[in-house]
């Protein structure tokens, strides 16, 4: 009788701890998905940029020319790193929110056979 009862309870605690997983980690695929694209995304909007500076510039003084053409490069390379930054930004805290939830599993587990082992003991 008390194997069945100490099976339950570590199937009841085995059904919170997942519980609790799924509950804490909802949305970090989305956050994975945010820094995994943020980066291509800047660098095809940045591509672009560039290529519409690169075939916009008209003509008169080379002077001129050259800084439209060079004011268009930095302006094609803003989205690149925004893009960049978002990305690792991003990234950054979804592996520390991961990290975070890996732990309180790890903890829970711990609870778990402390209070198997307790039960185990008071039989």
């Amino acid at each position: 009788m008390d194997s069945l009862r100490s099976d339950a309870v570590r199937r009841r605690m085995d059904l919170a701890r997942v519980s609790r997983r799924m509950e804490l980690g909802r949305g970090l695929g989305s956050l994975a998905c945010v820094a995994s694209t943020a980066p291509l995304v800047g660098f095809l909007w940045g591509s672009v940029g560039i290529f519409v500076a690169a075939f916009t510039v008209r003509g008169g003084e080379k002077a001129y020319w050259l800084a439209e053409m060079v004011l268009g490069l930095v302006d094609g390379l803003m989205p690149m790193a925004w893009g960049l930054a978002i990305g690792i930004l991003v990234w950054w805290v979804y592996r520390y929110l991961r990290a975070c939830v890996d732990e309180f599993d790890a903890d829970m587990a711990g609870a778990a056979l402390l209070v198997l082992n307790c039960l185990a003991v008071r039989r």
